[in-house]
């Protein structure tokens, strides 16, 4: 018992510290997934703290400890930090739904304790059997969805948040198994969640998690102290003038003044997920300005993205995107729309810029295109 103390104020003060670090970084500053971190491990602290002060003072048997349904609530955390690492996405008010279960098993769980239901009563094993089931079910479901999610974002140049996205996710699969290992193999439940030994494990688990995720606090408070500095440049400093064709759109001069790469990372994936949702493009008004302002990166960082990874200027990335728009438009409407009209949907100025960036990109006219679909649809039928 005294080693399993000594662990819980091991990572009470690790998730601290973790929490700590967090605050020094303006929540603004924050990409969405770090937020959720931050609400984790201010869950977690909770969570702790909990256990901690139930084998202090409730030390006989453990159910104070032992029926708190808290393992439903980590499946969720890691599928939305999944989530919003993956997408770009924050936390929504429906993402509550996520954690209803656990929820309206607290309040349940509440209501047993103020009833007097322990160890010594027949109820006590049929709910931890439930519980236990539910929250394995939980997690294998919640790991698994997690792992989907992640299948294409393995980026060696974001080690820190890779290793803890990676063994949180580990973390719910292994614990899932275990859980429905209790519920399926042990005939008497409350042999085997009092023996210390899971707990030691388990503690001791959760402690090299908060490490790798106080490595990565770390890591990113350093990139952004960068990537404040970089801002503090004057945009002439980083902005070069835009360029004509595709072939000379990249500059060496970024080198220098180069973002980090989890910066980039970061904001290619909201820039991605924001142009995929919302279709700014369709919009004449549309300039860099204004597109900084929406997906909230600075302009001069926005160029910088553009340049170094989609290697265009912002003119010709915004074109790119109406142009593939305007296709999608000639194949749905046929011949029963003007070109005009859609080189205006698509969020060109004028008829002479739709025909030339299209001939541009597409080597031929919208005319052409449409004539070419029509064929090829014909020949199919």
């Amino acid at each position: 018992m005294v080693i399993i103390k000594i662990i819980l104020i091991a990572n009470i003060i690790l998730c601290l510290a973790v929490l700590v670090s967090f605050k020094r970084i303006s929540t603004r500053s924050l990409p969405p997934s770090n937020q959720i971190l931050f609400l984790l491990s201010g869950f977690l602290l909770y969570h702790l703290v909990y256990v901690l002060h139930a084998k202090m003072f409730f030390p006989d048997g453990g159910w104070i400890e032992n029926s708190a349904p808290f393992g439903l609530a980590y499946g969720p955390f890691v599928y939305l930090c999944t989530r919003s690492y993956v997408n770009s996405q924050v936390l929504y008010r429906k993402d509550l739904f996520y954690f209803l279960p656990y929820i309206l098993t607290w309040v349940f769980h509440i209501g047993i304790l103020v009833v007097g239901v322990d160890y010594h009563t027949s109820f006590a094993e049929i709910y931890l059997r439930v519980l236990y089931k539910f929250i394995g079910l939980q997690f294998i479901g919640y790991g698994a969805w997690s792992i989907y999610l992640f299948r294409n974002k393995l980026n060696k140049q974001k080690i820190f948040y890779h290793l803890f996205l990676i063994a949180a996710i580990v973390c719910v699969l292994i614990f899932g198994v275990i859980f429905i290992n209790i519920f399926l193999k042990v005939n008497n439940i409350f042999d085997e969640i009092r023996v210390d030994s899971g707990g030691i494990m388990m503690y001791t688990f959760v402690f090299v998690l908060l490490l790798f995720l106080l490595l990565h606090v770390i890591t990113l408070k350093k990139s952004l102290v960068i990537n404040q500095d970089l801002s503090i440049l004057k945009p002439s400093d980083l902005i070069r003038s835009e360029p004509k064709d595709l072939e000379t759109s990249t500059s060496p001069r970024y080198e220098k003044s180069r973002l980090p790469e989890v910066n980039l990372d970061w904001y290619e994936s909201r820039l991605d997920h924001y142009m995929k949702h919302n279709q700014p493009w369709k919009r004449l008004d549309l300039n860099l300005q204004i597109l900084s302002s929406e997906v909230n990166i600075p302009p001069h960082h926005l160029t910088q993205l553009l340049n170094l990874r989609k290697e265009v200027n912002f003119n010709e990335y915004l074109n790119v995107h109406r142009v593939e728009y305007a296709c999608q438009l000639l194949q749905k409407n046929e011949e029963f729309e003007s070109l005009e009209d859609v080189g205006y949907q698509s969020g060109f100025n004028s008829k002479t810029s739709f025909y030339r960036w299209f001939k541009k990109l597409k080597n031929m006219t919208p005319l052409e295109y449409r004539e070419l679909h029509l064929l090829r649809k014909i020949e199919e039928e």
